[in-house]
Order: structure tokens, then C-alpha cells, then sequence
């Protein structure tokens, strides 16, 4: 296609342009310069080849680096609402737990004259019932708040499929990061392989300029055998598909 017919178009521009007659050489040593330069610009456009396909790469992984990055920042705003949730979570239990210290003081302060008075008063007297109702409201406070500071030291603040939630969002963060480092990597790459193919197409065009007569005919003519081949085979290989489908 184009790639192929390039250093044709720029042999023919370079041909019509000559003028300066190269220094006669053998024929031996003539074909072995134009083998090295053949190779040589062979090299270069494949560099050039390489660059397309690169600039097509590049592209499709700056596509997917965007919907990698909005998948991401969607799960970690769902991560963050729940971490917001266990954080006032625990500062409820917090607050919960000084509240209930603050209730076993006042019980403990309102029992502690009671208990003399209950002892005179003996069993039956109203000072004991009372001793021992806040006696029942101490014991209850007391585990409550027991019950509290081990949910607070076991960071157990929201319901199992929240903290499953949480577990899920966070492994496939972890899987998205390595994703978005590989598409980093390769866009790299494939943004290096467009620059290399931008400074061969450059250096394609100054070497030819630099070819004398006698080396761009015989350089043109194997490029247009091998334009020439290669349609071949495409008109060949066409020719076997339509013949395939009709069968």
C-alpha cells in the first residue's frame, strides 16, 4: 500500500531532480553499496510502518486509560463513602462509650450513701429496694460499656456486607492500579516507537537526497519489483477468497 509505494515516489522525485553523474564504480562493488543502502532504508521504513501502527496504539490505550481512570475513581468514591461511614460510626461508639462512664459515675456516686443507709434501714426497707435497682442499672452500664470499648478495639463499626464491600472495592482497585501501570508502560513504548518512526521518515528523506543517479535507479527499480510483487499476491490472494465464497 502507501508504506510500499513511498520510497518509489521518492526515487522517482529524486530522478527527475538529478543532475551531478556518480563516480563510475564496478559492477560488484556497485551492487554490494546498493544492498547496504537498500538495507539500510529498508530499516528506516519499517521504522516508519512501526510508527503507524504505534500512533494506533497509543490512541486505542489513551481511550483505555480514560475509562480505567473513571472506573476507578467511581469505586474509590463508593470506598470512601463507606470508610466515612465507619468513621462516624466510631465516633458514635466514642461518644457511647463516655456517655455510659459518665452514668456509672452518677450511679455509683448516687449508690454509694445508700448502701449505709440500706444496711440500717435492713432488707426490706426502701433504701435497699433502691440499692438494689441501681445496683441492677450499674451492673447493666458497666457491660454495656465493656461491650462498646471491645467494638471500638475491634474496629467493628459497620454491618458484614459493608466490610465484604469494602474488601471487594479494594482488591479491584489494587487490579485497576496494575491495569493503569500496564497502559502506562505500553503507551510509553508506543509513544517512543512514534517518535523513532518520526525521526526515520526524516532520515529516509535526507538519505535518499543523498543517493547519487546511477544508486536511485537501481534502488527504484527493486522497489517498484517488489510494488509490483506484492500486488500481485494481493490480486491473488483476493481472486482465491472470491473463489472460496463461491464454492
Amino acid at each position: 500500500g502507501k508504506l510500499r509505494s513511498a520510497p518509489v515516489e521518492s526515487f522517482k522525485a529524486l530522478l527527475s531532480r538529478a543532475t551531478t553523474p556518480q563516480q563510475p564504480v564496478s559492477k560488484a562493488q556497485g551492487a554490494a553499496d546498493l544492498a547496504r543502502v537498500k538495507a539500510e532504508l529498508d530499516a528506516k521504513m519499517r521504522a516508519v510502518g512501526a510508527k503507524r501502527e504505534a500512533e494506533d496504539k497509543l490512541k486505542g490505550l489513551q481511550k483505555k486509560r480514560v475509562l480505567l481512570l473513571a472506573q476507578r475513581d467511581a469505586q474509590a468514591k463508593q470506598r470512601n463513602q463507606l470508610e466515612l461511614r465507619r468513621i462516624r460510626a466510631s465516633q458514635a461508639v466514642g461518644k457511647h462509650i463516655q456517655e455510659m462512664g459518665m452514668a456509672i459515675e452518677e450511679l455509683q456516686s448516687e449508690l454509694e450513701p445508700l448502701r449505709g443507709k440500706a444496711e440500717a434501714d435492713g432488707r426490706g426497707s426502701r433504701a435497699a429496694g433502691e440499692v438494689s435497682a441501681l445496683s441492677e442499672q450499674l451492673t447493666a452500664a458497666v457491660e454495656r460499656r465493656a461491650a462498646l470499648q471491645a467494638r471500638l478495639e475491634a474496629q467493628d463499626f459497620l454491618p458484614p456486607e459493608d466490610e465484604a464491600l469494602i474488601r471487594e472495592l479494594d482488591d479491584a482497585m489494587d487490579a485497576l492500579d496494575a491495569e493503569l501501570e500496564y497502559v502506562t508502560d505500553e503507551s510509553s513504548k508506543a509513544a517512543a516507537a512514534v517518535a523513532d518512526g518520526a525521526d526515520a521518515a526524516e532520515s529516509f528523506q535526507k538519505r535518499t537526497q543523498e543517493l547519487g543517479l546511477a544508486e536511485a535507479r537501481g534502488l527504484l527499480a527493486q522497489y517498484m519489483e517488489t510494488l509490483v510483487g506484492g500486488r500481485d499476491r494481493e490480486r491473488a490472494n483476493t481472486a482465491k477468497v472470491a473463489e472460496a465464497e463461491v464454492m
